[in-house]
């Protein structure tokens, strides 16, 4: 009688085991299909933002040239600060769910630059500022134009970034 209940008793610790196993399982599955949509998420919501910012250098060198109202210029600053804040954003994000340094360095990168933009256009001399910072802009620019995706970034690409956002001067 006692061996039939001690059967029993393992049968039932078994089932348990392969319940919980399949439980945990199914959580950890559910867990990383939430982590790859949000994955998704960030990198798709960088795609534009990445491909305008590539071009602010070269946009802005345009319009000081060809354009005598500071209203168009500011106004593209402002998008340019909205674009390099939207990309700190799904850095930042990406950073969480990887742990990959390279979107912690980018994020930094582009905080700086949302940084840059937003004081260069409350100044009265904002086209001023802007020329004396063309150079480091296309050379940010030329760096953006490798990637079709915030993916693809590479760690020395994330790092010369950095340096070049800090070289950005008012």
């Amino acid at each position: 009688m006692k061996q039939g209940i001690f059967k029993w008793g393992i049968v039932l610790v078994l089932i348990s085991l392969i319940i919980y196993a399949g439980f945990a399982t199914y959580l950890w599955w559910d867990g990383e299909g939430k982590k790859n949509v949000i994955m998704s998420y960030a990198s798709d919501l960088a795609t534009i933002p990445l491909f305008e910012l590539a071009d602010a250098g070269l946009a802005f060198e345009y319009l000081m040239k060809h354009n005598d109202t500071d209203i168009i210029l500011k106004e593209r600053i402002s998008i340019y600060s909205f674009h390099a804040r939207t990309l700190s954003y799904s850095s930042n994000m990406l950073y969480t769910l990887t742990k990959d340094e390279k979107y912690r360095l980018f994020a930094t990168a582009m905080k700086n630059i949302e940084d840059f933009f937003i004081t260069a256009k409350n100044k009265p001399d904002s086209k001023k500022i802007l020329n004396n910072n063309l150079t480091v802009l296309r050379q940010i620019g030329d760096i953006l134009k490798k990637y079709r995706s915030i993916n693809d970034l590479t760690y020395m690409d994330s790092e010369k970034l950095l340096e070049l956002s800090n070289q950005l001067k008012l």
